[in-house]
């Protein structure tokens, strides 16, 4: 059996410095995803008294949304061979989507619509 020396990645790579932001942020961005992937679920049927199938027709929006962010900026990137301000743009979308989640899931606002539009850069 061969195993590989290096199975994740170069350990140069790994412990760059100048990758450490990257790394954070990546981090905190999917944390924040799958946090609002577990709640909103239990958001919708506690507060707003709908059933699972309803749940689950409410965060196709957010699919939907993701799929064409994700397909965008993949053909955007492969057409242009940049990536640096398509990747800052997604993060961007990212934050705003958590803070319109939170403002419109009673804070400011109670609007299922809001949060279901603002689960779209989040999954």
């Amino acid at each position: 059996m061969v195993l590989a020396s290096e199975p994740f990645a170069p350990k140069r790579i790994i412990i760059n410095r100048s990758l450490i932001a990257s790394y954070f942020v990546n981090f905190f961005g999917i944390a924040s995803a799958f946090t609002l992937i577990f709640h909103l679920p239990l958001f919708f049927q506690a507060v707003h008294g709908k059933t699972a199938t309803e749940v689950s027709l409410w965060l196709v929006i957010g699919v939907f949304g993701s799929v064409a962010g994700s397909l965008g900026g993949g053909l955007i990137m492969q057409s242009t061979g940049k990536f640096y301000v398509i990747t800052v743009l997604g993060y961007f979308a990212l934050f705003i989507g958590s803070g319109v989640v939170a403002l419109t899931s009673g804070v400011v606002v109670a609007s299922s619509i809001g949060v279901a539009i603002g689960k779209s850069p989040n999954l």
